[in-house]
């Protein structure tokens, strides 16, 4: 039997801001973007872990506030040149917490991202850390036979998805 693992206790801080223009009459842009801190009475416990987290987020957030900037700037320019049918330019992250416990903490990104091409860009990564080292966890510190491994994800993505989507 496995022993239980304790859960995190997480902290979510959110940024966002819009981008007005009383001349037009519109929003111009939008910054919307989550990151997680430990709390805390946890950040005391995994102290590695919390710093590797508040680096992260100090990171994602500057780099989300100087694109919302550029994308802010950059629609005042559309419509200083005469804009029709302007949308307004989107920036957003947003972090999804697959696992938190004692041994690791598993998070998910979504990021869309929209300046008035085409239909936006989506992006997905994510990252495993040890909750106790606070270093990322790469698929090879955790799988030993990669062999095996990959005929067990083919078989669970068969039996959920469907052989017909798969070659192989």
């Amino acid at each position: 039997m496995e022993a239980e693992s304790d859960i995190l206790k997480l902290e979510r801080k959110r940024l966002y801001d819009y981008a007005w223009s009383e001349e037009y009459g519109v929003s111009l842009a939008e910054l919307d973007c989550s990151t997680i801190h430990l709390a805390n009475e946890d950040a005391k416990l995994y102290p590695e872990l919390a710093k590797v987290l508040s680096e992260e987020c100090d990171l994602y957030e500057v780099n989300m506030l100087e694109e919302y900037d550029m994308l802010t700037e950059d629609a005042k320019e559309m419509f200083s040149s005469g804009a029709e049918g302007f949308s307004p330019f989107v920036s957003t992250l947003d972090v999804h917490v697959r696992r938190a416990d004692n041994t690791v903490l598993s998070v998910l990104y979504d990021s869309y991202y929209y300046n008035g091409m085409n239909d936006g860009r989506r992006s997905f990564w994510g990252g495993n850390f040890d909750t106790e080292t606070g270093k990322e966890i790469y698929l090879p510190d955790v799988v030993t036979d990669i062999d095996e491994f990959a005929k067990v994800v083919e078989a669970e993505l068969f039996s959920t998805v469907g052989a017909d989507v798969f070659y192989s």
